[in-house]
């Protein structure tokens, strides 16, 4: 990614909060003022896309009250504005997730693919605090990853419908909770279960499908119920751990069913996982 302040690049601050580094905002600098950092996303990694869920990570210093602005380049406009993110002046390093599944990127946004500042989709640089940030990510996951001839899976429920796939509770399966929800059945995690609480779902595929792997990608799709605010956590047996971390993901209380695919391109699934070959939920 190359970044540059816009759109008076002279009025730029930077500086180091607790040892990390960052680039600041100045809505007091010149007209038109420094209320955005523009990124351009390299064009071999992701150029004038449209079957790509991309993914905008961006570390940030909470420190006053505001709102993020997350301006980018879409199917259907160069400046579309993603939904807002209120900072909240903990005067932490947190991160926040952007979800796009529109993106374009195909540098019209002033040249580059998205910008992130101070101003725009109804927020105004002139109540907002200056914003810093240390870094930026992008990741991008297929809107339809190709599909194997004998995909497995597990629809969860009251009586689950396994095909491939047995799951069970962790790590106090006593306190898992079960529903049905707009026809579709499902679990759920419960975070007020006695220590240790009932915070994953694990997940353990078919030997005979997929066992010791070192050749093959794997796409693991999750559909959940898009409800509160929140990140779904995917620890997997991986070829260099047994709970390796796949990127969180950020859910954003629309309340409707939604799915989402992670590629996994080191996963083992060699059953390490306690057992299983993946555990998804709400901590790690």
């Amino acid at each position: 990614i190359h970044a540059w302040a816009g759109d008076n690049p002279d009025g730029l601050r930077t500086g180091t909060v607790t040892g990390i580094t960052y680039w600041q905002t100045d809505k007091l600098a010149a007209a038109p003022g420094t209320h955005y950092f523009y990124m351009d996303v390299d064009d071999t990694y992701l150029h004038d896309t449209n079957d790509q869920n991309v993914q905008v990570t961006v570390e940030y210093f909470d420190e006053g009250s505001g709102k993020m602005v997350l301006q980018y380049d879409a199917e259907s406009a160069a400046f579309k504005d993603a939904p807002l993110f209120t900072y909240t002046d903990t005067k932490t390093w947190k991160t926040h997730t952007f979800d796009l599944t529109d993106a374009r990127f195909a540098n019209r946004t002033n040249g580059a693919d998205f910008r992130l500042g101070i101003e725009g989709g109804g927020a105004s640089a002139s109540t907002n605090a200056d914003l810093k940030v240390a870094s930026v990510n992008v990741t991008k996951t297929p809107k339809n990853p190709p599909e194997p001839d004998n995909s497995v899976g597990i629809t969860l429920g009251e009586v689950p419908v396994t095909n491939g796939i047995t799951a069970n509770a962790g790590d106090y399966p006593e306190g898992l909770q079960t529903g049905e929800l707009a026809g579709k059945g499902y679990w759920k995690t419960n975070k007020a279960a006695p220590s240790p609480g009932t915070l994953f779902f694990y997940m353990n595929v078919s030997d005979e499908y997929l066992f010791d792997n070192q050749d093959q990608n794997v796409f693991v799709t999750i559909e959940y119920l898009d409800k509160g605010n929140g990140s779904i956590v995917l620890q997997y047996d991986a070829l260099s751990a047994a709970f390796k971390d796949a990127p969180l993901f950020t859910y954003t209380d629309t309340n409707q069913w939604k799915s989402y695919t992670v590629k996994l391109s080191d996963a083992k699934f060699a059953n390490r996982a306690n057992g299983a070959d993946f555990r998804i939920g709400v901590e790690g």
